[in-house]
């Protein structure tokens, strides 16, 4: 269920992420690409759920994670939306920012913000290897997902080796389910 009281995050640091994060950020149309419920009321549009992914307010973060998995994972389907996020969420995972640790919605215990967004690179991963007849999305929208899989398995592959053992444990299931071919 979608909170539709979620606050609006316009005002979230998009300027404040990496260059290659902004870069993904500004050149993509994102007007054109919704998610679930893209024009709702109250309800966050993506540029500003990805620029509150480094919050500095840990609740906007936790929200922010959340809103991921809400809008662009919703009931494991892709959305246009959800494979330009994946590029510029993979464009954070370098950032220090992303080593602050809290407590995510669909995880026990405590994990690095890091941990939780290639958690969240595996469960698209996981999803654009599915079939349009596993109900995952449109062929246009899988075929996006699809595309992105490459980039996004170079720049996770870096992970892999992680000190972090639950980093190393999301970053090995993100790149193992992106190098399956659909």
């Amino acid at each position: 269920m979608i909170n539709e009281m979620t606050p609006d995050l316009s005002g979230a640091p998009a300027g404040s992420l990496p260059p290659r994060a902004q870069a993904e950020l500004a050149g993509t149309a994102w007007e054109e690409l919704p998610h679930v419920c893209t024009g709702q009321h109250g309800v966050p549009d993506t540029p500003d759920i990805l620029g509150a992914v480094l919050a500095a307010d840990p609740a906007r973060r936790v929200r922010a994670v959340g809103d991921l998995y809400r809008l662009l994972l919703n009931q494991e389907q892709v959305f246009p939306a959800t494979a330009p996020a994946a590029l510029v969420l993979a464009g954070l995972l370098d950032d220090p920012r992303t080593l602050a640790e809290d407590r995510w919605e669909r995880r026990a215990g405590r994990r690095s913000l890091r941990a939780e967004l290639l958690n969240w690179l595996a469960s698209f991963a996981d999803i654009a290897r599915l079939d349009i007849e596993d109900g995952v999305g449109t062929a246009q929208n899988l075929a996006a997902a699809r595309t992105a899989r490459p980039i996004l398995h170079d720049r996770i592959a870096d992970f892999c080796d992680a000190d972090d053992p639950l980093v190393k444990e999301a970053a090995l299931a993100a790149t193992a389910l992106l190098g399956r071919v659909p």
